[in-house]
C-alpha cells in the first residue's frame, strides 16, 4: 500500500491515480517485479500493460537520468509534466473537551416542572420510566468532524492515441439452407358433437295461432291420420272412370242395327242427349283426375262435382221428381261418405252424425206414408224370383239402419265401418247380378241384343238406392262413388286441421 501524494489516503501500490482525488501517482517500481499475486499477475505485467517501462518511466515520459540523445539530433518534444505536490500527512486536530448543558433555567419559587428523564428538558414521553423501561442513560453529543480540506482535481497530460482504420469484414455469401420437406401431420378427426335440439317448427297441419301439441294429445293425433284417402280417390277415380268410359263405347244394341251412345248426342233431341254426355263427360274426367298430380283437397273436391252434378240433374231434369227416390239417393250417399270418415276417425262426433243423417233420409222413405210393414210382407208373400228381387231392394234400408246402431257404439274401434260403406255402395251391382243369375237362360240372348245394358248399366243408371234393377231414371254406382269419396275427403280434411 501507499500514501495518495495529494490526499493522503490509502492506495494500493500500482494505482496510478487516486481514486478520492484523481490526483496522479508515482510509479513505484517494486523490488521483484516478477513476484505474482494471488491471482497470478505479476507487476512487471501490470506495468506493461499501463505502458511503464522497465525503468520505471512511462511512454511518452522524461528519460531515465545519463540518458544523451545522439549528437547531432535535436532532442524530442516532451511535454511539461505536471509536479506532484509533496507529501503532507494529517494534522490531528487539537482536542477539545465537551463542554456541559447550560442548566435550565429555575425560576425562583419552582414554578416549572422538573425536567423529563434524558437530562433536558422537554424531554419525550417516550423516554419516561414505566414498568416495563429504565429511563435510559444520558448520551453525551458526539463531536462534529472536521472535513477535509478541498483538493481540486490534476489536469492529466494530454496522450493522443494513434489512429486505427476500421478493418473491413471480408464479404460472406449467405449459406443455401437444405430443403428439408416437413412432413404435415395428419389431420385429426374432430371430436363428436351430439347434435344440438333445434327450435320449435309447427308441423305442417297446424295452423298458425294454434299452441304446440302436447304429449296428452298423442291419442288424439293418432286417431286423425293424414290424407287417409288420396290412394282410395285415386283408385275410384280411375276404376269407375275407365268403366263409365266403356258405357260410353260399349254398343248398346246390336239387333237389328249396332247403336252406340253418341248416336244418341248426334241424333237424339233435348234431353236425350244429356244422360250421354254425362257418362262420357264424367269418365274422362275421372281419369284424368286420378292421374293428374294435385292436392287431396282439390281433387275430393273436383270428384264431389262428378257425382253430385248427375245425380241432381238425373232426379230432377231426366227423370221426373219424386221426394222419396231424392231422399234416398241422397241419403245413401250421406251414409256411405259418413261410413268411410268414421273407419278413419274414429273419436270424432261428425262422421256418426253423416250417418244419422243419412240413414233418417233412407228410412223416412218407408215411414211417409207407412209402408214398411207392407213392403215387408208383399216380399214374404212373394213366389220365386221375385221374392229374392222384394228382399234385395229393402237391403239398402237394412245395411244404413245397422251403420246407424254401430256407428254410436262407444270406444275407439272403426265398427267395420269401412265394409258396411262398400256394400252399400255397390248394392245396385249386386241386385243386378242377381237378376242376371235369374235369367241366365236369356243371358245369352240379351248380350247380343243389348250388350251394354245387359253388364253396364249398375254403373250409370240403375235402381239407385232403393228400387231395384230397371229404373233408368236413378243414379249408378259411379256417380255415387264419386260424390261419396269427395265429401269424405273435405270434410275429413277439416277433422284434420282441428287436431
Amino acid at each position: 500500500m501507499k500514501k495518495c501524494s495529494a490526499c493522503a489516503k490509502d492506495l494500493p501500490d500500482t494505482a496510478m491515480h487516486c481514486v478520492f482525488c484523481g490526483a496522479k501517482q508515482a510509479p513505484v517500481v517494486p523490488a521483484n517485479p516478477q513476484a505474482k499475486t494471488v491471482m497470478g499477475y505479476s507487476a512487471a505485467d501490470l506495468l506493461k500493460q499501463a505502458g511503464i517501462g522497465p525503468g520505471g518511466v512511462a511512454a511518452g515520459g522524461q528519460p531515465p537520468q545519463g540518458f544523451a540523445p545522439p549528437q547531432g539530433q535535436p532532442a524530442p518534444f516532451q511535454p511539461p509534466q505536471p509536479q506532484a505536490a509533496p507529501y503532507q500527512p494529517p494534522q490531528p486536530a487539537p482536542y477539545q473537551p465537551p463542554q456541559p448543558a447550560p442548566a435550565p433555567f429555575q425560576p425562583p419559587g419552582g414554578g416549572f416542572p422538573p425536567p423529563a428523564q434524558g437530562g433536558q428538558f422537554g424531554g419525550s414521553a417516550s423516554t419516561a420510566a414505566t414498568m416495563f423501561m429504565q429511563p435510559s442513560p444520558v448520551i453525551p453529543q458526539a463531536q462534529p468532524q472536521q472535513p477535509a480540506p478541498y483538493q481540486p482535481p490534476q489536469p492529466q497530460p494530454f496522450q493522443p492515441q494513434p489512429f486505427q482504420p476500421p478493418q473491413a469484414q471480408p464479404f460472406q455469401p449467405p449459406q443455401a439452407q437444405p430443403f428439408q420437406p416437413q412432413a404435415q401431420p395428419y389431420p385429426q378427426p374432430a371430436p363428436f358433437q351430439p347434435p344440438q335440439p333445434g327450435g320449435y317448427s309447427p308441423s305442417p297441419m297446424q295452423q298458425p295461432g294454434q299452441p304446440p301439441f302436447l304429449a296428452s294429445q298423442t291419442a288424439s293425433r293418432a286417431d286423425k291420420p293424414v290424407e287417409p284417402f288420396n290412394d282410395a280417390m285415386k283408385m275410384v277415380l280411375l276404376l269407375f272412370g275407365a268403366i263409365l268410359i266403356a258405357a260410353f263405347v260399349v254398343p248398346v244394341t246390336m239387333k237389328p242395327g249396332l247403336g252406340f251412345m253418341w248416336d244418341a248426342v248426334i241424333h237424339g233431341e233435348g234431353l236425350q242427349k244429356l244422360l250421354p254426355l254425362l257418362i262420357g263427360a264424367c269418365g274422362v274426367l275421372g281419369v284424368i283426375m286420378a292421374v293428374t298430380p294435385m292436392a287431396g283437397v282439390g281433387r275430393g273436391g273436383i270428384a264431389a262435382l262428378l257425382g253430385l252434378v248427375p245425380i241432381a240433374l238425373m232426379l230432377t231434369v231426366i227423370g221426373s221428381f219424386e221426394w222419396h227416390m231424392f231422399a234416398a239417393a241422397i241419403g245413401g250417399v250421406i251414409v256411405i261418405a259418413g261410413l268411410l270418415m268414421r273407419n278413419e276417425y274414429t273419436r270424432d262426433p261428425l262422421p256418426k252424425l253423416f250417418i244419422t243423417i243419412g240413414a233418417a233420409a233412407v228410412v223416412v222413405t218407408h215411414l211417409v206414408p207407412f209402408t214398411i210393414v207392407d213392403e215387408f210382407t208383399a216380399a214374404l208373400d212373394a213366389q220365386g224370383a221375385l221374392k229374392l228381387i222384394a228382399m234385395l231392394n229393402l237391403g239398402p234400408t237394412v245395411i244404413a239402419v245397422i251403420a246407424l246402431g254401430l256407428a254410436w257404439m262407444p270406444g275407439s274401434s272403426s265398427v267395420g265401418a269401412k265394409p258396411l260403406a262398400w256394400t252399400l255402395l255397390m248394392w245396385p251391382a249386386i241386385v243386378h247380378a242377381c237378376i242376371l243369375l235369374i235369367g241366365i237362360d236369356e243371358i245369352v240372348d240379351a248380350l247380343s241384343a243389348a250388350p251394354n245394358p245387359t253388364l253396364l248399366l249398375w254403373s250409370y243408371a240403375g235402381g239407385g238406392i232403393t228400387a231395384g234393377a230397371g229404373a233408368v231414371a236413378t243414379p249408378g254406382v259411379a256417380f255415387t262413388a264419386f260424390a261419396a269419396f269427395g265429401l269424405a275427403v273435405l270434410f275429413g280434411k277439416q277433422l284434420e286441421m282441428k287436431r
